[in-house]
């Protein structure tokens, strides 16, 4: 007897799984109203803030939904599971901080049109300081986030959202070289975004100071480090 309830119980759990998996692909085949847009932002925003604070392998649909103030099952509604929240998250979160950089009001604004970015090269530098603190007042840094979320994503065979997030980021370091005249910009870039996730996961096992990570930027780029980092 005891059996026969655990058989309809688990029973019971795969059709309502299911039924929230075929929800959530059919809402993403229709166009959504524009509170029903705000709702699924609502949702990726409280994922970027979970991501931030603990981490990807704590964003599950439970700590998403607390965090947005909603159920599971809404969250459900909008995501068939918690990985397509977590790609859509990661996404924001990259965006968010390239957007930080790009338009800092000491710096000026890399898609200005009316001339030559003044302090391109500080601009770079400023991303590869702010690679290497906390972002957005969480507990994590972008760098060792991207680390955790490219290990998982190759694991779980999540590709394509993995490139479009390394892509991203990629680009922009691209033309933050790209203004600071740097050949071969592409390449550069690709380089120095792997250093960067490579070192987070060295610093697993050896702690590797800042100034030998800037030692090395410098040396790939071949752009000259600022006097006031050159003396951290």
């Amino acid at each position: 007897m005891r059996r026969y309830y655990l058989l309809l119980i688990i029973g019971e759990y795969k059709v309502n799984k299911y039924n929230y998996t075929v929800a959530s692909r059919v809402r993403n085949q229709v166009e959504l109203s524009g509170n029903q847009l705000a709702k699924r932002d609502r949702i990726i925003d409280a994922a970027v803030s979970v991501l931030l604070a603990h981490g990807v392998r704590s964003c599950t649909v439970r700590s998403i939904a607390m965090e947005a103030k909603t159920s599971k099952g809404i969250v459900h509604y909008y995501f068939s599971d918690v990985d397509e929240i977590i790609d859509a998250a990661m996404l924001k979160a990259v965006s968010l901080w390239i957007e930080l950089i790009s338009r800092d009001e000491n710096l000026g604004n890399l898609d200005a049109q009316d001339g030559p970015v003044r302090n391109s090269k500080e601009r770079f530098w400023r991303f590869i300081s702010k690679s290497m603190e906390p972002f957005a007042h969480g507990d994590r840094t972008m760098m060792p986030l991207l680390l955790e979320y490219w290990a998982i994503s190759t694991r779980r065979q999540r590709l394509e959202p993995l490139r479009k997030v390394q892509n991203g980021l990629v680009q922009f370091v691209s033309r933050l070289l790209a203004s600071c005249d740097v050949d071969n910009s592409e390449r550069i870039a690709l380089a120095v975004t792997s250093y960067l996730i490579g070192v987070n996961m060295l610093e697993i096992v050896e702690r590797v100071s800042e100034s030998e990570i800037l030692d090395s930027i410098a040396l790939l780029t071949g752009l000259e480090l600022p006097r006031q980092l050159e003396t951290t």
